[in-house]
């Protein structure tokens, strides 16, 4: 009788030693944090998703680039995406977590670089080149040159007459033509000539 009552004393204890080991197994084996970040459909994603944890008082902080995105506590499981922002830019994750029950469920990741994001779309140029202007360019001002043709201002020379000198031992020229007196000269001496020859045609005869 003592003896089963001593078997029975050490399975009761046996028993309860595998069941506190087992109930301090379950939550080492039950937290299951799945965190990663990529580029999904051109954007910077992180994706965190927390299941089997404490029923209650759990805290996440979710930062990007060093700026805090969102504090919260959460219960048993907990899943988001978040978007990092600018697609054109790099992104750096930063997640951390800190479990209600044991710090022995608590963690940080993106610290590392695991959770940097290259640029999930290429930057478009924004300055346009442009166009050349339709409108001719001015060209430059012709250099004036002098007009060979004299202003009215100049008076145009004037043409003077200057007399020939005389010839060497003959008459000063006056300026005055002895063409007529030579011919009503030469006249008056035909007509007396003729008046001459009458009178002596009349004294013969």
């Amino acid at each position: 009788m003592q003896l089963a009552r001593t078997v029975g004393a050490a399975i009761g204890v046996a028993a309860a030693l595998v069941t506190t080991g087992l109930i301090t197994a379950v939550p080492a084996s039950a937290h299951t944090p799945t965190v990663w970040a990529k580029c999904v459909d051109e954007k910077a994603v992180l994706h965190v998703d927390l299941k089997a944890y404490a029923h209650e008082g759990n805290k996440l902080t979710v930062s990007v680039d060093g700026k805090e995105l969102e504090q919260r506590t959460f219960g048993s499981s907990y899943t988001h995406d978040y978007d990092g922002g600018d697609a054109t830019v790099p992104h750096s994750f930063k997640v951390v977590v800190k479990a209600s029950d044991s710090d022995n469920y608590s963690f940080t990741r993106g610290e590392n670089g695991e959770l940097d994001v290259p640029a999930c779309v290429e930057e478009v140029p924004s300055t346009v080149p442009s166009t050349p202007s339709s409108e001719p360019s001015t060209p430059p001002s012709e250099t004036s040159t002098p007009s060979s043709e004299p202003t009215s201002s100049s008076a145009a020379p004037v043409a003077t007459t200057t007399a020939a000198p005389p010839a060497e031992g003959g008459l000063a020229n006056t300026g005055a033509t002895i063409a007529i007196p030579l011919v009503i000269g030469l006249v008056l001496l035909g007509g007396g000539t003729a008046v001459l020859l009458v009178l002596r045609r009349r004294a013969k005869a």
